[in-house]
């Protein structure tokens, strides 16, 4: 069983919600549905509200040492293997679609930190 409802949201968060349902080949209806199913899950998205350069060097070292959460991590690779096998419902796609979206926006937010902190003079920069 199922209840419509109307929502209103921002109109960053409908781009995003919009770009997953590409990504996916759904419509943006089963994404939401799929994404609120999905935040019952322990997810956080790393972010920083503050530009870099406001932050203290502990705060960027700390993000640029930053890993996704745990949990997070586990379900991501449990869903890859499911994916790789052929074996993943249109939900569980949805759901790696938010995961994967979590990690990339992690990994960049990490990148960008380290950069900071290379900057500052904090870190050393990585020899390719």
């Amino acid at each position: 069983m199922s209840m419509p409802i109307t929502v209103n949201v921002p109109d960053n968060l409908y781009r995003h919600i919009k770009r997953l349902a590409q990504a996916s080949g759904r419509n943006v209806a089963d994404v939401m549905n799929s994404m609120m199913s999905v935040s019952l899950l322990p997810l956080t998205i790393p972010t920083s509200e503050v530009p870099l350069e406001k932050l203290s060097d502990a705060e960027v070292l700390e993000l640029a040492d930053s890993r996704m959460n745990p949990t997070q991590n586990a379900r991501m690779s449990e869903l890859l293997d499911k994916q790789q096998a052929g074996d993943i419902s249109s939900a569980e796609k949805d759901e790696l679609a938010v995961l994967v979206y979590i990690y990339e926006q992690g990994s960049l937010l990490k990148v960008k930190a380290l950069s900071e902190a290379i900057r500052r003079g904090v870190r050393e920069p990585v020899n390719a």
